[in-house]
Order: C-alpha cells, then sequence, then structure tokens
C-alpha cells in the first residue's frame, strides 16, 4: 500500500500545536504538501475521532484517503 509522510519542526507550546493539527479542515492554509493544499474534509463532518475518513486534495490529479485509527483530545 502507498503511504506518504510530511515532518516539520516548530517551536510552539503544545496546546498550541495539538490545536492547530486538531482542526484537520484548516490544514491547507498552512500545511505545504502537495497533496492537501487545497481541501481537507472529513467524513462524518467534525468533531474527529476515531474512524473517521479524511480527503485530502491538492495540486495533484488526484485525491487521497486517509482514516484515523487513534484519536485522543489533547495528544499528539
Amino acid at each position: 500500500m502507498p503511504s506518504a509522510s510530511h515532518s516539520a519542526t516548530v517551536s510552539a507550546p503544545i496546546d498550541a500545536l495539538w490545536d492547530r493539527l486538531a482542526a484537520i479542515e484548516s490544514w491547507p492554509r498552512w500545511l505545504t504538501a502537495p497533496y492537501a493544499d487545497q481541501s481537507v474534509t472529513l467524513a462524518p463532518p467534525a468533531p474527529p475521532r476515531a474512524g473517521t475518513e479524511l480527503v485530502l486534495k491538492g495540486r495533484f490529479s488526484y485525491r487521497l484517503f486517509a482514516r484515523i485509527t487513534d484519536w485522543q483530545d489533547g495528544r499528539l
């Protein structure tokens, strides 16, 4: 199965970082990955939880799909 990864280093308090990561639909505003720079949608809609599916659309002609397998509020 194909996989994709993206990493970055930031200096920020963990609470601020979690708030930004947990706001999944805002990722295109700050994530520079070409596979998710146009939209990220959730199914079912927010709030995200285990089992939520993400559809990532970017500059490529295809969409990527992902599923959250584990979710614990406030934990990275």
